[in-house]
């Protein structure tokens, strides 16, 4: 939920947001989202994002707003992780996943070019 800390004249001016994860209030300016309407400070969603990516839930890297499956883009994992670790994980992991799931990318060393 959203705080109003401000009316004028009919138009609201929202200074503050709640993060439904650490139920803090924030400033505005310091909320991040996976594109979709749920949106968390950066301490939660960096925890959130460390520990799909350790467990190595790429299904779990996503918003972690109540029932949504909006995935975190990669330019959010990388802006939350300024060391690259996470991001490095990140990426690996979504390597992992893509090879799993395409099969017709196994066979492509084997192939012969004529």
């Amino acid at each position: 939920m959203e705080k109003d800390r401000t009316r004028d004249k009919g138009i609201q001016v929202i200074k503050e947001f709640y993060c439904s994860i650490c139920t803090d209030t924030y400033p505005i300016d310091r909320w991040v989202s996976c594109g979709c309407d749920h949106r968390f400070c950066a301490d939660c969603m960096t925890g959130h994002l460390t520990t799909k990516i350790n467990e190595s839930q790429l299904e779990g890297v996503a918003c972690p707003g109540y029932r949504c499956s909006r995935p975190a883009p990669h330019h959010l994992v990388k802006k939350l992780d300024p060391d690259n670790t996470i991001y490095e994980g990140y990426v690996t992991l979504s390597l992992k996943t893509w090879i799993r799931d395409a099969p017709d990318v196994h066979n492509v060393g084997s192939t012969k070019l004529n």
